[in-house]
């Protein structure tokens, strides 16, 4: 009999945590599991990718259910109809439902992964976690950093957080990777990300400009909230005819193909799904200290910086724009370590034990 299943997210958005579901609505064995894929809050970009993986999909609205009460009731009703084993939640409104549904149905259980360090949060917002996540029947970080977060900030207690690394889905990257560096004039560089505080663009904009010596053209690919304030900052440091605003693409490792380095500029991180992909793409990588932890090393597999800071940003561009076969070298090295070490089939494996584990 297969195990019912319902991931669920607040919305289909292009983050992290969003993506991670749709690759575990491809991959998870269906042979083992019927897979369910929710959102609680809205609606977003990935919800048509995440259809086509065959699995169930519901969208919820606040927007059009009466706001989130609504929104939630509506969810209540459609997790009522499958009957899960499991809900598995990810992010703090996710937990939220779980929580609540999971006291009311006692045969459900919970498993909740932890995306992120996330210490900008205030006080009470870690309170009210805590006292949630409390009650999850596991719960899973995704990183070092992140259990050490969960045990310091939630005390939760050590053998309640199971540790499963990020993984992703080496065969998507291949073709990017056989792609050569620095082949054309300009330099291309790129970010991937939503455009929210915690990915940091503000800080690279700012180090883009202190290099507009040098010929380059900046590509981002994602969408959010603060794409028109860096739009403006673009026009006010005369940096926006360089910029191309890409969105969400349907093929980023096609896209990826024309790009020299991606930087990732990020405040904060779990265990970055951009670091991993740009690595295993065989492209350069310049990223901040958090984003790096766990995954990346300055001057071996990349180029690490510490965050919120332009000039060091603008340093290390500068440096792989004058030395780009030292560049080519630490992209390759990166791209071998990529491919030895962040593999999604041992992340499937990991969290398939979390589930067994869970088995009545």
């Amino acid at each position: 009999m297969k195990q019912k299943i319902i991931h669920i997210v607040p919305t289909f958005s292009a983050g992290g945590a969003e993506r991670l579901v749709l690759e575990y609505a491809q991959h998870l064995d269906r042979a083992t599991y019927e897979v369910t894929v929710a959102s609680c809050v809205e609606d977003g970009e990935l919800r048509s990718l995440i259809e086509a993986t065959g699995v169930d999909v519901y969208t919820s609205s606040r927007k059009t259910q009466r706001g989130r009460i609504g929104a939630f009731i509506a969810l209540w009703k459609f997790v009522n109809t499958k009957k899960p084993a499991i809900i598995h939640s990810h992010l703090i409104s996710s937990d939220v439902f779980a929580f609540v549904y999971t006291r009311f149905h006692k045969a459900t259980r919970w498993v909740t992964t932890l995306h992120n360090v996330e210490h900008n949060r205030p006080w009470w917002y870690h309170l009210v976690w805590r006292m949630i996540l409390l009650h999850a029947d596991q719960v899973i970080a995704v990183s070092s950093a992140v259990a050490t977060y969960a045990k310091e900030t939630f005390r939760l207690p050590a053998d309640h957080i199971h540790l499963v690394l990020n993984g992703i889905d080496l065969k998507r990257w291949m073709h990017t990777a056989k792609a050569p560096l620095f082949t054309q004039t300009p330099l291309q560089l790129a970010t991937i990300g939503r455009f929210e505080t915690q990915k940091g663009h503000t800080f690279l904009f700012d180090a883009l400009a202190q290099i507009r010596d040098i010929d380059w053209q900046y590509h981002t690919f994602g969408v959010g909230s603060l794409r028109e304030a860096l739009v403006k900052q673009a026009e006010d440091l005369g940096i926006a005819d360089r910029i191309h605003w890409h969105g969400i693409v349907s093929d980023l490792p096609d896209a990826l193909r024309h790009i020299d380095v991606v930087v990732q500029p990020s405040l904060w991180e779990g265990l970055s799904l951009t670091v991993m992909e740009a690595m295993a793409a065989g492209r350069v990588l310049l990223t901040t200290t958090p984003a790096a932890a766990e995954l990346a090393t300055h001057g071996e597999t990349a180029y690490v910086v510490p965050e919120a800071h332009a000039d060091a940003l603008a340093d290390a561009l500068r440096h792989i724009h004058d030395d780009n076969r030292a560049a080519a070298r630490i992209a390759a090295a990166g791209k071998k370590y990529a491919w030895d070490h962040f593999s999604f089939d041992v992340h499937l494996a990991a969290l398939t034990s979390v589930y067994t584990s869970l088995q009545l």
